[in-house]
């Protein structure tokens, strides 16, 4: 998921009307069916910029994947406005979700732009922030993904821009990794490597206000930590080490002791220096002669027909988690999409559990 850094918010309802009267298009690659009311033009940049993405982070970065039995389904809104008629909470800017065969990505699309305008892209980070998540779990490596390391490496594999001949990962400058209630010289205060290691949840504090704060830290937090992996060999080999050893269910004590050559302390007074100084480094990639190619990437557009893109997109809102779209608010959507079209049906293998 990606938030946006603002105080929790009520549910939204799903505008299950507006849905079935608004046009969609579909387009289809290899790995994705992009479904969203936004130009051909800038549904087939999107398309493009999923297919190069996912080919980066699967074959340069070597984070093998899985073959999909099924594309991934990426609804895209094309305004802040349309976003709303999905229901997704209102803090909420994507959703990544996971039910068994559909694999869904829900994100608005308003301030996008390309990676190789060569510039930070709200738009942009909330699609592949989303994307991470699926490629990361999709993963064949045996590596536990504990919640700050799925919130870090998609926050930081986000970063990824086409710029000057390079793709360049781990950009600081946008301000969409930072929580702009924090002061930048007091971001990293609360930093504690060992309580973010071992934290099961990002907040479940009772108020809203604290509850919003903890959030944005956490991945603030997550950010910086990956980042401080990811810079260094060294650091990258000993953070797949660590994964690997909670996977074999070591406990974290006993994972940090075996892969890193440090205390705790030691790992959380290295960690501030690196984020607190100029020592963050971005990664460059080489492309073209130097390095890599992308392939070349087929699509085929397609305009949805009413009732089937609200079959689509309804069952794929009611498979999203209670976080984002309340259970209340499904059983409204249903029994709406029901009245709006008579031949619509759940999909059970979908249906929210």
């Amino acid at each position: 998921m990606l938030v946006a850094f603002v105080s929790f918010s009520a549910h939204a309802k799903v505008n299950v009307k507006k849905i079935y009267k608004t046009d969609w298009l579909k387009v289809e690659t290899e790995h994705f069916q992009v479904v969203t009311n936004a130009k051909s033009e800038k549904a087939e940049l999107i398309s493009t910029e999923l297919e190069q993405y996912y080919y980066f982070v699967s074959e340069v970065l070597k984070i093998e994947q899985k073959p999909l039995d099924q594309k991934v389904t990426v609804l895209l809104a094309k305004s802040d406005t349309s976003f709303k008629m999905f229901g997704i909470r209102e803090d909420f800017m994507g959703v990544y979700s996971d039910c068994g065969e559909h694999i869904t990505i829900f994100a608005n699309v308003a301030r996008f732009t390309p990676s190789s305008s060569g510039r930070s892209s709200e738009g942009r980070q909330t699609i592949l922030h989303e994307l991470a998540h699926f490629i990361t779990y999709n993963t064949t490596h045996d590596i536990a993904l504990p919640t700050w390391f799925s919130e870090g490496m998609a926050e930081y594999l986000a970063t990824y821009v086409q710029k000057e001949g390079h793709v360049v990962l781990g950009s600081t400058n946008s301000a969409a990794y930072w929580p702009k209630n924090i002061r930048p010289s007091r971001l990293f205060d609360g930093l504690d490597v060992e309580s973010l290691l071992k934290s099961n949840s990002i907040s479940n504090h009772s108020n809203a206000n604290v509850r919003a704060r903890e959030l944005n830290e956490f991945y603030a937090y997550s950010f910086g930590m990956v980042h401080y992996l990811a810079a260094e060999p060294m650091r990258r080999a000993q953070a797949f080490k660590y994964l690997q050893l909670l996977n074999q269910q070591l406990s974290v004590d006993e994972a940090f002791e075996q892969a890193f050559d440090m205390s705790f302390a030691e790992m959380n007074q290295s960690l501030k220096a690196y984020l607190t100084s100029k020592k963050a480094k971005k990664l460059l990639f080489d492309m073209g002669e130097q390095g890599f190619v992308f392939p070349e990437f087929q699509s085929q557009h397609s305009k949805l027909e009413a009732k089937s893109a609200l079959k689509l997109i309804v069952n794929r809102i009611n498979a999203v988690g209670a976080p984002f779209v309340s259970a209340e608010d499904k059983e409204i959507m249903l029994k709406e999409a029901a009245g709006v079209c008579e031949a619509f049906k759940i999909e059970e293998h979908v249906a929210a559990k």
